[in-house]
């Protein structure tokens, strides 16, 4: 009985992973490699246009719990979905400008209704009801496969059917929400610009924290995408990187139901410190056989599916051990986060990100092999790694003189 909350929540959530997989896997054979290669910098604005929000869903699961009054709570409440409305509409804003092809408008309002969807799915993680999370994910998962079976056909038809399913997901978290909007409708459009202020000020150092996370799983399609590569390397590029993002769906879950327990232990429990860190200690060794595997498997998918993506499996090993590197990172940001050493954190990755850019730079003008641009980034990353796992010692250290 202890465990049900997680195990229940897991379960769902690997379902939904389960569809997601599918709907991937019909899309990838529906529109071939080369169709799938147009739509990488699609994904990269998607996943870059999110962190308009600045951190601030991080300021509301580290604090949330901290509000003395509900005048406080419908306060931090207001502002958070003001803020999230209008980075909404600087996301659609942005997709016209930087895409401008027949995708941008459905694009856009898929990044601001993937923005909102955060605020929803932040507030009832910390009022825990993430139960209602596993419902709604579950329900625009099925609307998302059952539309691209019925309709999809290209990359237009793709995102439009994408988007469709994201704004009705939208619509239920609004019924679940009701009750709390309620509430606040009287005094949503009070402007409360200290307390915003001071969320993002304490945003920016979480988001860079996010914004690492985001640049480490996707700087290797950053670079790809710079590189004179023909479309269907691009598109095995980008079914493995799908492969990938499964692979770290399936390891976050968990960390995702316990992240604000977590967070909250840590700041306050320094025997919890030294527990946590020697599981993440041990996650990692466990972790090494995960990217071997991923191999294999793919391999064996490729005899009966995608025929056509002869690079896949290879692609697929580099991006889960991308993922798993990225993955163990994540494990040690919480320690940083607890003890309010954000920055230090950051300051790890300072040569890694350095390399990147002068990487992407650097082909954006030359020509080079991109298997050896991927050999160094991931060896660095692994240094990277090594890193934080000495500095988050020293910091278990230090708090438990």
């Amino acid at each position: 009985m202890k465990y049900k909350g997680v195990i229940l929540f897991s379960s769902l959530k690997y379902l939904e992973i389960g569809i997601t997989a599918l709907t991937t896997f019909i899309v990838a054979e529906e529109l071939g490699p080369g169709e799938m290669g147009k739509s990488i910098p699609i994904f990269l604005f998607l996943t870059y246009s999110a962190y308009l929000t600045l951190g601030i869903n991080q300021v509301m699961i580290k604090n949330y719990k901290k509000l003395q009054s509900n005048k406080e709570e419908q306060d931090f409440l207001i502002i958070n979905l003001q803020y999230h409305l209008l980075a909404g509409a600087i996301a659609i804003t942005l997709s016209y400008i930087l895409l401008s092809n027949e995708y941008w408008l459905f694009v856009g309002f898929l990044s601001a209704f993937t923005i909102l969807r955060s605020y929803f799915m932040t507030y009832f993680r910390v009022i825990d009801r993430i139960h209602v999370l596993n419902k709604n994910n579950i329900i625009f998962s099925l609307l998302f496969l059952i539309g691209v079976l019925v309709f999809v056909e290209n990359l237009y038809q793709y995102v439009l059917i994408w988007a469709i399913s994201m704004a009705i997901g939208i619509i239920c978290y609004f019924i679940d929400a009701y009750k709390m909007l309620n509430t606040i409708r009287k005094r949503f459009l009070t402007l409360n610009f200290d307390l915003l202020k001071k969320l993002i000020v304490e945003g920016v150092k979480l988001i860079g924290i996010g914004i690492i996370t985001t640049i480490l799983l996707t700087f290797d399609r950053l670079i790809l995408n710079e590189l004179d590569l023909q479309k269907d390397i691009l598109g095995n590029y980008q079914v493995a990187d799908f492969f990938g993002k499964a692979f770290y769906m399936i390891a976050t879950t968990v960390l995702f139901y316990y992240y604000p327990k977590m967070i909250y232990r840590l700041q306050n429990e320094h025997a919890y410190r030294v527990i946590f860190f020697k599981k993440v200690i041990l996650v990692n060794i466990i972790l090494v056989v995960f990217p071997v595997c991923s191999f294999f498997f793919i391999e064996l998918i490729q005899l009966h599916f995608f025929t056509n993506y002869d690079l896949l499996s290879h692609f697929t090993l580099f991006n889960v051990l991308i993922k798993s590197l990225v993955f163990s990172s994540s494990l040690f940001s919480l320690i940083f986060i607890s003890v309010n050493k954000e920055v230090s954190y950051l300051r790890n990755y300072v040569p890694l990100l350095a390399i990147v850019a002068g990487a992407y730079f650097y082909v954006k003008f030359y020509d080079i092999d991109y298997r050896l641009i991927g050999f160094v980034l991931l060896s660095v990353l692994m240094l990277t790694i090594f890193t934080q796992y000495r500095a988050c010692a020293k910091i278990i250290f230090k708090t438990n003189e």
